[in-house]
């Protein structure tokens, strides 16, 4: 059975708006004497020891700093370090360790200290942004913390309502100013992620020092959904006049919205002035894209048709800004 303290992140935090701090070290069996240490600086502080429990209870010898440091066997198998907040823990917190043992084995286990005011007046906000790459955008403000190790971090947990699902992304550095003499500090993070799958999502941000968790506020809809329905457009299917002025759909541009365009163009207008003879033929496309990527496509073909009458003839033609273009039928109508 081996020994733990920290639970596997490293640092034991001690608050400094709590008169005590309790740690407990488990894992060992009832007849052993755990002992517990304080590392500073490649020094070696004996804190006390505690003796197996006899009748349910159990004495505790203290050692050095026994004003900072209190010692309890709270069972068969753990034993609890409480440290008295104040100025020795803050000292001891930024090159300190807590170490627990046992007088019997060689089993012992290791936590850093780190002396901390837990991030407060923290307000973070997300977004799903469709600007040259579609992300998750996050961005948090605290107000005041404090970590005499400087360990400032955020880090996003992200949950799709849909599926049920749970992702914790990496974290990623809180930058931090100073705002007074004896090191607290204001900060600021910002975190950027790939867009995930469709689904409706929320997002909480684990602040360090003090693991505070904050709830996002969404800006804008928290639902991912691709485009819904066929591309159309009501383009005419001959084109008679000197203009054309048409577009192209779709019933749901998805959320985020995606965009549609015709090639050549920005927009999901097409718009043609003065169409000349030889573009008779030509092709336009329109594509709706949607997280970078093409999600469907339909091409239209100009066909242009003449008017068979000469009024309508020569009234197509002066409004295309020629005198003639259409060869003999043009010709004729002035014999």
């Amino acid at each position: 059975m081996s020994l733990s303290l920290c639970a596997g992140n490293v640092v034991l935090e001690c608050d400094e708006t709590r008169n005590f701090n309790t740690f407990t070290c488990t894992g060992f069996t009832a007849q052993q004497t755990v002992l517990s240490k304080l590392v500073y600086d490649n020094q070696i502080i004996a804190l006390g020891s505690c003796q197996p429990l006899t009748g349910g209870t159990s004495t505790c010898i203290p050692g050095a700093l026994s004003k900072a440091f209190h010692l309890s066997r709270t069972s068969a198998t753990a034993s609890s370090i409480s440290a008295l907040s104040g100025t020795t823990l803050s000292t001891f917190s930024e090159k300190g360790s807590l170490t627990c043992t046992s007088q019997e084995g060689n089993d012992e286990t290791t936590c850093l200290l780190d002396y901390i005011y837990r991030a407060s007046g923290s307000m973070c906000e997300v977004y799903f942004s469709t600007v040259s790459t579609w992300s998750v955008v996050v961005n948090c403000s605290i107000n005041k913390t404090r970590s005499r190790r400087r360990r400032y971090s955020c880090q996003l947990r992200q949950h799709d309502q849909m599926s049920g699902t749970t992702v914790l992304l990496p974290a990623v550095q809180l930058s931090v100013t100073q705002t007074s003499p004896d090191g607290y500090v204001s900060g600021v993070c910002n975190i950027t992620s790939f867009l995930p799958s469709e689904g409706r999502y929320t997002y909480e941000v684990f602040i360090t020092p003090g693991n505070v968790n904050v709830s996002a506020n969404f800006i804008g809809s928290n639902i991912i959904r691709r485009p819904a329905g066929s591309l159309t457009h009501n383009c005419p299917q001959y084109v008679t006049g000197a203009d054309l002025n048409c577009q192209c759909a779709v019933s749901d541009l998805g959320s985020p919205p995606g965009t549609m365009q015709w090639n050549n163009t920005v927009s999901s207008q097409l718009s043609l002035k003065g169409l000349r003879t030889e573009q008779h033929g030509e092709n336009y496309v329109c594509s709706l894209t949607w997280n970078r990527t093409v999600q469907q496509s339909l091409t239209y073909t100009l066909i242009m048709t003449y008017p068979t009458t000469c009024d309508d003839l020569i009234s197509a033609e002066f409004s295309r800004g020629q005198r003639s273009g259409l060869g003999i039928g043009l010709r004729g109508c002035f014999s």
